[in-house]
């Protein structure tokens, strides 16, 4: 096993024993975080480990139900696991899946579990794991209750969050910890949805993916109606049947609630979330949160 200090990271690189071939029979790259959730960052949602694994042959891993009653940051981590090539099979709590590439299969607390490679005898799966007192809430107030296993067919986005993620790991700026938390919510969002039935229409359905991929970006709507395949009134009145809101108005609720995330969790100035939150300017931010929460900004992080 070999280790390096990345900041505040620890990356873990671990090889199994090799087969008569002499290859491998796993490989396993963990960047582990040093740095335990604080009260501070109660409000954050903590990655403690990101990584990226290879298996190969019959190599099986298990874990049995008390299997981090005594690790070091509790027993409530959560991993979230995307099959990026060849094929396996997961048991879990004695329920069997067969999974592929794209898949996505969630191990959360007080789960038994165990993962091999399938008929391919190969399994490559980038893994998310997570802790925080939000973070059940936010899977079962989603899509989320009760479900281990995804069959996607595409999650291009998933591992473009998991990208940015890696990035930040690895470079480490300021507000690095927030900024993580961010890509994890938008990692929980994405998921959410993908583990949702398609209760809207395909155009809208379209529209808020891209939407909420990116919500920051001074969206032109024509060019957004292009993309969805449908007319300007077309894809308003969409909006206004099936949420209540038009797609302007869908954008600026969804910037000003990650503006009120980030004063609620982090100590950035009004100016640097204003740029994150895609507003040109903080007054133009002050008045519209002051227009949707009653107060101004300002008056709202006193509060918190």
């Amino acid at each position: 096993m070999n280790n390096k200090v990345i900041k505040s990271f620890l990356l873990r690189c671990k090889e199994g024993p090799s087969s008569p071939d002499g290859r491998k029979s796993y490989r396993e790259d963990f960047y582990i975080n040093q740095q335990p959730p604080t009260d501070k960052n109660r409000c954050l949602l903590h990655c403690f480990a990101y990584g990226e694994t290879v298996w190969y042959g019959k190599y099986k891993f298990r874990r049995p139900y008390d299997a981090f009653k005594n690790y070091k940051y509790g027993d409530e981590h959560w991993s979230f696991d995307i099959v990026v090539s060849g094929d396996g099979v997961l048991n879990c709590d004695k329920v069997r899946y067969k999974i592929k590439p794209n898949n996505v299969f969630i191990l959360r607390p007080g789960k038994q579990i165990s993962l091999q490679a399938g008929p391919s005898r190969l399994l490559q799966k980038r893994s998310l794991l997570m802790k925080s007192p939000l973070l059940k809430y936010i899977c079962d107030s989603g899509g989320l209750a009760g479900i281990d296993y995804i069959e996607s067919q595409d999650s291009s986005r998933l591992l473009h969050i998991f990208d940015r993620i890696k990035t930040i790991i690895l470079n480490q700026e300021e507000y690095w910890q927030q900024d993580i938390s961010n890509e994890c919510y938008a990692f929980l969002c994405a998921l959410n949805q993908m583990a949702q039935p398609l209760q809207y229409p395909p155009a809208l359905h379209q529209a808020l993916n891209i939407i909420n991929a990116d919500p920051y970006q001074d969206y032109d709507l024509p060019s957004l109606c292009r993309q969805c395949g449908v007319s300007v009134s077309t894809l308003s009145r969409l909006f206004k049947r099936h949420l209540n809101t038009s797609p302007v108005n869908y954008i600026i609720d969804r910037r000003l609630e990650q503006a009120k995330r980030l004063l609620s969790i982090s100590d950035m100035s009004l100016k640097e979330i204003a740029e994150r939150c895609g507003y040109r300017s903080q007054s133009f931010l002050s008045r519209s949160f002051k227009n949707k929460f009653g107060m101004y900004p300002s008056k709202f992080r006193l509060g918190r």
